[in-house]
C-alpha cells in the first residue's frame, strides 16, 4: 500500500481565495480570508476555474512515497502524456525523496488544482 504523509496545515474549507500572485518567478502567494500562503520554489502549477469566491473544498500537501494515488493527478499537472517516462519518472523520484511538495486544492466553487513546491510557509 502507498505511503502518504498528509501535512498538517490550518483547516480552510469554505474559506474564499481572495488572490494569487507570482513573486521573483518562483514563488506564488495565495490569499485565503486573512491568511497567506507563499508556495516556494514552485517547479508546476496548474489552476483552473478562478473565479469572484473561489471557495476552498479542501487543501492539501502531501509528501508521498509512492505517487500511485495520486498518478492522475500528477500527469494532469504536468498536462505530459503518460508515454514521457523519464521526466515522470524523475518527478516521482524528487517527490518521493521529499524533494517536492504535491499540493492539492479542491473546490466548492472556483479555483482549483494542484502544483509541486519545494516548501510552504503559512502566515494567519
Amino acid at each position: 500500500m502507498a505511503r502518504l504523509k498528509k501535512l498538517n496545515i490550518p483547516n480552510f474549507h469554505d474559506k474564499s481565495i481572495n488572490g494569487l500572485e507570482i513573486v521573483d518567478d518562483s514563488n506564488l502567494i495565495l490569499y485565503i480570508n486573512s491568511s497567506k500562503i507563499i508556495f516556494m520554489n514552485v517547479k508546476h502549477v496548474r489552476f483552473d476555474d478562478f473565479r469572484m469566491g473561489n471557495i476552498i473544498l479542501s487543501m492539501d500537501i502531501y509528501v508521498l512515497e509512492d505517487i500511485k494515488p495520486f498518478k492522475n493527478e500528477i500527469l494532469y499537472l504536468l498536462d505530459i502524456d503518460i508515454n514521457n517516462l523519464d521526466f515522470i519518472n524523475a518527478v516521482k523520484e524528487r517527490i518521493r525523496k521529499e524533494e517536492l511538495l504535491f499540493v492539492s486544492i479542491q473546490s466548492s466553487y472556483g479555483l482549483k488544482g494542484y502544483l509541486l513546491c519545494k516548501d510552504i510557509k503559512i502566515y494567519d
